[in-house]
């Protein structure tokens, strides 16, 4: 299961700043999980509408920006999950 936070309607244009993922055997059981906040890339822009529903959303946008590192050293890590 992956649940992402975006700025924008489409990957084309805009940014996903955080992710997580879990996985989950047939029986249920919890076999792992991964959190992580990207940094947004450059040749992205935030777009206004998405961005305006977000300041509904302070605490939950905050969560899903602060501490943002690059891809780079994020999806190797990820990669690994499981």
């Amino acid at each position: 299961m992956t649940n992402i936070k975006n700025d924008g309607p489409t990957p084309l244009r805009n940014s996903m700043p955080s992710f997580a993922s879990v996985i989950i055997d047939a029986d249920g059981n919890r076999r792992g999980e991964f959190a992580a906040v990207l940094q947004p890339r450059a040749d992205k822009a935030q777009n206004p509408v998405t961005m305006d529903w977000w300041t509904t959303q302070p605490e939950v946008w905050a969560a899903a920006t602060t501490g943002a590192e690059p891809a780079e050293v994020v999806m190797p890590r990820f990669s690994r999950l499981g």
